[in-house]
């Protein structure tokens, strides 16, 4: 049961108002899925148990960037906490 009020059940009106001008083309590089494989040589991936290595590597990279945009999110008390447009 949603306790304090039916607004905390459903997203928020307000976001959407403040971000439905937002036309973001670039949203950047998908990190999640090829930071190794734009950063190393092609050379490195060739072996599949070093591959196997460099992708355990990066889901912890990825975690740890994705940790990294949480703390300045909370130190920016400007930015609200659930703003996701440009983390």
């Amino acid at each position: 049961m949603i306790t304090g009020g039916p607004h905390l059940g459903r997203p928020s009106y307000y976001n959407w108002m403040i971000h439905q001008q937002d036309k973001l083309l670039n949203q950047g590089f998908d990190y999640e899925t090829r930071l190794f494989e734009k950063t190393l040589s092609n050379y490195m991936l060739v072996d599949p148990r070093k591959e196997y290595t460099f992708l355990q590597f990066q889901k912890l990279l990825v975690y740890v960037i994705n940790t990294v945009g949480n703390i300045k999110k909370a130190f920016n008390y400007t930015v609200p906490k659930n703003y996701k447009v440009h983390s």
